[in-house]
């Protein structure tokens, strides 16, 4: 696994308001996790402030979303 950060946080130190670490987390077979999570239904893209993976984390919410996958699920 390894960590990514994003240069469009690099003026925050790579910190939300919170003080969390903002970061793309990759796992050992190349699949980016924080991806995968909004693919699978389970997470959205935080989209208030731009960051390289927008509009791909858009899209995969969106789809999911659509596919009523996770917590996007009927009841």
């Amino acid at each position: 696994m390894r960590l990514e950060f994003d240069q469009a946080n690099a003026a925050r130190c790579h910190k939300d308001r919170y003080g969390r670490t903002l970061a793309y987390v990759f796992l050992e077979d190349g699949t980016l996790l924080n991806a995968e999570i909004i693919k699978q239904g389970y997470g959205h893209a935080y989209t208030q402030f731009p960051f390289s993976h927008l509009e791909e984390f858009r899209q995969l919410e969106r789809e999911a979303r659509e596919q009523g996958r996770g917590l996007w699920q009927p009841e």
